[in-house]
């Protein structure tokens, strides 16, 4: 059964990540050994690319939004203009198609950068549990079995490890929430003038 599964790259094998984190935070705990940041360690392990990820996709996404509410705009006016008795003719059905266009094929790209963010962020999220994981499990195994409770770190491994990887997988959401945002405050029913 184990040789049907892929060989894990190293840098996403548990080991690496572990030691990878634990050297993240002796170096914060050298630079600040009375209040550490967690945080920091985080970020050194998932590395920026998760930023770069996230901006990027985010810039493309703006810059599509926008096309598309001029195109939604435009798409509307001709709507308007076909109605009425006295059409003023400023955008003609082949303008209103290739905006229509423009609007399917620009959602196209949306949806392939918020699958890519997200899986980028959800990589990340998992990478960032497996290092604090082992790092507990390291740590509880030098411990006496009288000093730390079992629940305890049940609890740390299962819950408050996970509201980093938690975290991490939200960040895609708040691009999502600013497109929502976004998208309401332009092309809202008071903004729309026909």
């Amino acid at each position: 059964m184990i040789e049907d599964l892929d060989q894990l790259t190293l840098k996403n094998q548990s080991r690496y990540l572990v030691n990878k984190f634990k050297e993240g935070w002796n170096k914060e705990l050298e630079r600040d050994p009375i209040n550490p940041s967690l945080w920091k360690t985080i970020f050194d392990l998932t590395g920026y690319s998760i930023w770069i990820i996230i901006i990027v996709g985010l810039l493309f996404k703006i810059s599509i939004e926008f096309f598309s509410i001029y195109a939604l705009r435009k798409i509307l006016q001709f709507i308007s203009e076909s109605d009425s008795d006295n059409p003023s003719h400023n955008v003609s059905q082949t303008a209103a198609i290739w905006y229509a266009l423009s609007l399917f094929f620009g959602g196209v790209i949306t949806t392939i950068l918020n699958h890519a963010t997200f899986y980028g962020s959800e990589r990340k999220g998992n990478n960032a549990k497996t290092a604090m994981t082992g790092t507990i499990f390291d740590k509880s195994l030098t411990l006496y079995c009288n000093q730390v409770p079992i629940g305890q770190l049940v609890n740390l491994i299962s819950t408050d490890v996970e509201r980093f990887q938690n975290f991490l997988k939200m960040l895609p959401l708040a691009m999502t929430s600013y497109d929502l945002y976004f998208v309401y405050v332009h092309i809202s029913p008071d903004h729309v003038h026909m």
